[in-house]
C-alpha cells in the first residue's frame, strides 16, 4: 500500500516536473522570439528612418524648393494675412463721420512697395452729410481734418494688426474715397484733398 502511495506520488511529481518543463521551454521560445521581433523592428526601424532621410534630401534637391519657389510661398502667405486684416478692417474701422467699406492693402514683391486704399461710407445718422458725386456738406477744412482722422485710424489698425512678415505702413501712399470718388491722398506726406473728379475719369 505505501508502495503504490509512493509510486502515485512519483507519478503525480513527475507529471508536475513535465508541465513546469513544457511551460519553461515556452516561455523561453516566447522570450527568443522577443529578442528577435524586437530586434527585427530595430533593423526596420533604422531602415525606414534612413529611407525618409534619403528622402527628404531629395525632396531639398528638388525643384520645388527653389528660391522662386519660398518666395512665392511667402507672397501668398502675405497676401492670406492681408486680405484677413482686409475684410477685419471692413465695417469696423470708423471715425465720428466714415466707416471703412472696403479696404486694399496693395503689395508688390518685386521692389517691396505697399500701398493702401481706403473706401468709406457715412457711417449711420450722418448720411445727409454727403450729397453724391464725391461732394459733402463739410468746408474743405473740415474735410481734411476729418479725412487725415480716417486715415490715421486705419494705419492704427494696420499696426497693431501687422506681424513682423507684413510690409510697413507707408504713408506716402494712402488713397481715401467714397464710391468711385476721390477724397485724398498722402503721396505729398501728409493727407490733403484731391479735386473732386470721379476715379474713373
Amino acid at each position: 500500500m505505501d508502495e503504490q502511495m509512493e509510486r502515485s506520488y512519483l507519478l503525480s511529481q513527475l507529471r508536475t516536473y513535465k508541465i513546469i518543463s513544457v511551460i519553461a521551454i515556452a516561455l523561453a521560445a516566447f522570450s527568443f522570439y522577443s529578442v528577435i521581433s524586437l530586434q527585427v523592428n530595430r533593423i526596420q526601424t533604422k531602415l525606414q528612418l534612413t529611407e525618409m532621410k534619403s528622402s527628404i534630401e531629395t525632396i531639398k534637391g528638388d525643384k520645388v524648393f527653389t528660391d522662386e519657389y519660398r518666395k512665392a510661398i511667402m507672397y501668398t502667405s502675405t497676401l492670406v494675412l492681408l486680405q484677413y486684416i482686409e475684410h477685419v478692417a471692413e465695417s469696423f474701422v470708423a471715425t465720428d463721420d466714415f466707416i471703412v467699406d472696403k479696404l486694399h492693402l496693395l503689395f508688390d514683391p518685386d521692389d517691396g512697395s505697399f500701398e493702401t486704399l481706403i473706401t468709406v461710407r457715412m457711417v449711420s445718422g450722418k448720411e445727409a452729410y454727403y450729397k453724391g458725386n464725391g461732394d459733402f456738406i463739410f468746408t474743405d477744412k473740415e474735410l481734411q481734418e476729418k479725412g487725415e482722422d480716417m486715415v490715421a485710424q486705419v494705419k492704427e489698425y494696420y499696426k497693431r494688426a501687422r506681424t513682423s512678415e507684413l510690409p510697413k505702413w507707408d504713408d506716402k501712399k494712402v488713397s481715401l474715397s467714397i464710391e468711385y470718388f476721390d477724397i485724398g491722398d498722402t503721396e505729398s506726406g501728409k493727407f490733403k484733398l484731391a479735386d473732386k473728379k470721379a476715379l474713373a475719369d
